[in-house]
């Protein structure tokens, strides 16, 4: 079977997913951005900035078959550098053409390889195909999280349909 046209399918429909979250991430008031919702969880910024790690992280396996925990180093900006909006925003952005990039440049081999995920002791295994999947579920759910956080800060979320630019 082929793969490589499943995932290039699945990497337009997360493009267009991350449409209707780069518009939530604009909403977000400024001084909101470092608070917490509730003890031990994320802040609203941390919570973006892991959406959009964990899409590189995925791509980078895919594209070379593994990722380590130290691949990640020279993924850019760290949560530190993202203290602002316009901050966030301008991340969101680039990742996001930095994805399309990358996942035109995937090939058959390497949708169809067996993926490893090291993070310290922790590792998984997947094929391409359902590693990229998996980042397309992750990146449903999360934004799930960032649209309920704004509507508990009273601001009405954009419409997650809408993936016109």
């Amino acid at each position: 079977m082929e793969y490589l046209p499943i995932a290039r399918y699945e990497m337009e429909r997360l493009d267009q997913a991350l449409i209707p979250l780069e518009r939530a991430i604009g909403m977000i008031p400024a001084d909101r951005l470092q608070e917490r919702p509730v003890a031990d969880a994320r802040t609203i910024g941390e919570l973006i900035h892991h959406i959009y790690n964990v899409l590189q992280v995925t791509i980078l396996g895919v594209k070379f078959g593994k990722y380590h925990e130290e691949d990640g180093k020279d993924l850019p900006d760290s949560i530190k550098t993202l203290r602002s909006k316009d901050a966030l925003l301008s991340h969101a952005r680039s990742v996001r053409a930095w994805i399309r990039e990358t996942a035109a440049g995937l090939g058959e081999e390497q949708v169809s390889q067996q993926v490893t995920f090291h993070f310290g002791d922790f590792e998984a295994q997947a094929y391409g195909i359902d590693a990229l999947n998996y980042a397309y579920m992750e990146l449903l759910h999360h934004r799930g999280q960032v649209h309920t956080l704004l509507r508990l800060i009273g601001i009405q979320p954009p419409d997650i349909y809408d993936v016109q630019e």
